[in-house]
């Protein structure tokens, strides 16, 4: 794997930070055996591009972000694919008092197809070779609303999360396709009290996933 991350960030007057830069990554799996002469090194490289406002208005920070991400891959057997997505994101924090702020935020985020690890990757039985024509990268859509206390002894935060995963990935037949659509749901709730040198924490998560398949039970999730 190899990489590259260009970060930076200008502040426009006293109440906006401007963030921005790219992202690039590049992996080969280079498997010790092919059983296969057809075969060749999975490859795959993913690039992003994006930009975010964080602006102070009074007692709020607003936040507003849009990211541009793309994928190639080329599996075992010589198939390309490439699929790009913008991702916006969109938050707010409100902090009425010292010690209680309150925030929401509705974001979206990507992932492109992953390469499976070298064992897999040999060309016998259960190899992941090829990929389908036309594969997207899965989409994520991340709704959550929350609170933090914090009075210097004792702190506390909750939240409570909406997720939906469009075009989520699997195998068919040793081929990556958009499988299936995945939603969950679910709470985070965490309290802290910090008495001389010791600190005293408790906290509790609860999740409900679901999955939806497009076609049929022969899929290799």
């Amino acid at each position: 794997t190899k990489g590259a991350n260009f970060n930076l960030d200008s502040r426009i007057g006293e109440n906006t930070l401007i963030k921005y830069g790219v992202n690039y990554r590049h992996q080969e799996i280079k498997p010790q055996v092919f059983f296969s002469a057809a075969l060749s090194n999975p490859k795959k490289s993913d690039a992003g591009i994006y930009a975010e406002a964080i602006h102070d208005i009074g007692d709020f920070t607003l936040t507003g972000g849009l990211r541009y991400d793309h994928f190639d891959i080329k599996t075992h057997d010589g198939k390309s694919v490439s699929d790009g997505t913008v991702n916006p994101s969109f938050g707010v924090i409100w902090q009425p008092h010292e010690y209680w702020s309150f925030s929401a935020s509705h974001n979206y985020a990507s992932r492109s197809p992953r390469l499976y690890d070298a064992l897999r990757q040999h060309g016998r039985r259960n190899a992941i070779t090829s990929i389908a024509d036309g594969t997207k990268a899965e989409r994520a859509r991340n709704t959550e609303i929350g609170f933090n206390y914090n009075n210097g002894n004792f702190a506390a935060n909750g939240s409570y999360f909406w997720q939906k995963v469009k075009d989520a990935h699997a195998t068919k037949a040793n081929t990556i396709v958009n499988a299936a659509l995945l939603r969950n749901q679910g709470y985070e709730l965490g309290g802290a009290y910090k008495q001389g040198g010791f600190k005293f924490r408790v906290g509790v998560a609860e999740s409900k996933p679901e999955t939806f398949t497009f076609n049929d039970a022969s899929l290799d999730h």
